[in-house]
């Protein structure tokens, strides 16, 4: 549903006498001409919670014959979205002694922020019969005649005048997790399947329906789980509207894959909203599902994205001593000696080399006394090391695997920079981890960090689409990646 922006004009159907009428009093202030036609414009509140439905009407009334279907100009909204609500009603009524015939137009309309909305005039053009008196004996006649039937008459417009609709903020006190969603919602969730084994992904479903704007509802939050790895959600929805009333059903599906064997329990899932009804915030939970991962097999795959590496037994093909040399003197050792302690200013090296020790041996004990600020520091050296590693599988022409050394190589170097285990979290959760935890990190590098994610995720499970090009092009923007990062992460 988008807001209208009301000008181009539509044709409902043309207003006739129905064969089941439905009898309407519509209110008209006292000593009011009766007017040949006139439009009539009401919602059903005053004032409404934002995205809390309100429902406008729309009635078109005429007492005398139209020659061609009249045409509808819709209100322009400000400060609201629409979802029609047909079908177009029609009916006959009696006002002031006077017969109308009525179509009726409604739309569900929702306020998109706190404050003064408007509902701007609809209009209405018709084409009226004209009052001609024919002359049989007229030479045009048959010309005037034909006219008439052909349609031709006087253009009649009407208007309603504008509206204003106040639309409330949500009351304080709104429960954790809670994104905005109004309406009255039940939750539930499924997974496709109870029992896979490791490496195997299985989709958890969770489905919100009932009454209320679902294009405004966002995923619920998944628990934290160390059980499973989460990938990121895609949303479906279906629309009802079922006696005026907006709602319907929206299923959110997340590709999940376990982490170790045994019986695993995927935890309720929870969604909060808030009741225009009750006037309350309510939250709804779904039931914790129960699923029984098998053990895989371990040689089916060389390299996984939830960690370890497949392959089967290591076996030895033979072994040998490998001489160096064979040429006999003195060792390298004992000339480099002998020329050391020919010159005495030689002398106070072994003095250099002992503090250089000691403040090496120093340094060692304070990262070692410090483990979070020694991956800090070994993050970046050992990020570049894991990329040699996928260049040289891209060479041998192993994409796949290539692709998973970069996968897990981007999940390590984030969880030593953030002293956490970026692995157990969704894409989301990530970067709102290291905008939190680096506040100078900008969109741009945030963006590159999801665009590089999200191609590795697809090429895991899309890797008939691997080839030396695009596996080639995301160690390179990798690497730049990389660079940008820690510029950033050291506040440069």
């Amino acid at each position: 549903a988008q807001p209208q922006t009301g000008a181009q004009p539509q044709t409902p159907p043309q207003a006739a006498q129905p064969a089941r009428p439905q009898r309407q009093q519509p209110s008209r202030p006292p000593g009011e001409k009766a007017e040949p036609i006139f439009i009539t414009v009401e919602t059903d509140k005053k004032s409404a919670y934002v995205n809390e439905q309100v429902t406008l009407s729309v009635k078109f009334f005429t007492s005398v014959p139209l020659t061609s279907n009249p045409q509808y100009v819709p209100p322009s909204l400000k400060g609201l979205l629409a979802e029609d609500l047909p079908p177009v009603r029609s009916g006959e009524t009696d006002i002031g002694g006077t017969r109308y015939f009525f179509n009726e137009i409604k739309t569900a309309l929702f306020g998109l922020q706190d404050g003064q909305a408007v509902i701007g005039e609809a209009r209405i053009i018709a084409q009226l019969q004209g009052a001609h008196t024919l002359d049989p004996m007229d030479p045009s006649f048959f010309q005037k005649f034909f006219s008439m039937s052909m349609g031709q008459g006087r253009t009649h417009e009407v208007a309603s005048k504008a509206q204003p609709l106040k639309v409330l903020p949500l009351p304080d006190g709104a429960p954790e997790g809670f994104n905005g969603a109004v309406g009255n919602y039940i939750i539930a969730a499924s997974a496709d399947r109870k029992e896979l084994k490791t490496g195997e992904a299985l989709t958890l479903a969770v489905s919100v329906s009932g009454k209320g704007h679902l294009n405004t509802i966002t995923a619920p939050a998944l628990p934290d789980t160390s059980a499973f790895r989460y990938y990121d959600t895609a949303s479906s929805y279906s629309l009802t509207k079922h006696q005026d009333v907006v709602g319907g059903k929206k299923v959110f599906t997340t590709v999940m894959i376990p982490r170790a064997e045994g019986r695993q329990v995927i935890p309720p899932v929870r969604f909060s909203f808030f009741n225009p009804e009750t006037k309350s915030y309510q939250t709804a939970e779904t039931g914790a599902i129960e699923v029984n991962v098998l053990r895989g097999d371990p040689s089916a795959t060389a390299y996984s994205f939830v960690g370890g590496s497949g392959g089967g037994d290591i076996k030895t093909i033979s072994s040998d001593i490998r001489y160096l040399s064979r040429r006999m003197g003195v060792p390298a050792p004992s000339r480099l000696a002998q020329a050391l302690t020919g010159n005495p200013a030689h002398n106070a090296l072994p003095l250099l080399l002992l503090l250089g020790s000691l403040a090496y041996a120093r340094l060692r004990d304070g990262l070692l006394a410090d483990p979070r600020r020694l991956r800090w520091r070994k993050a970046f050296a050992s990020a570049m090391r894991r990329r040699d590693e996928a260049g040289k599988a891209a060479e041998a022409g192993d994409y796949p695997k290539a692709v998973g050394i970069l996968y897990d190589s981007l999940t390590r170097y984030l969880s030593d920079k953030t002293g956490d285990d970026i692995e157990s979290f969704t894409l989301k959760r990530t970067l709102e981890h290291i905008k939190r935890r680096f506040p100078k990190t900008g969109d741009f590098s945030l963006g590159e960090i999801r665009t590089l994610w999200e191609q590795l995720e697809f090429f895991h499970f899309s890797s008939s689409a691997i080839n030396r090009e695009n596996t080639s092009d995301l160690v390179s923007k990798y690497v730049v990646l990389l660079e940008i990062l820690e510029k950033e992460f050291d506040g440069k």
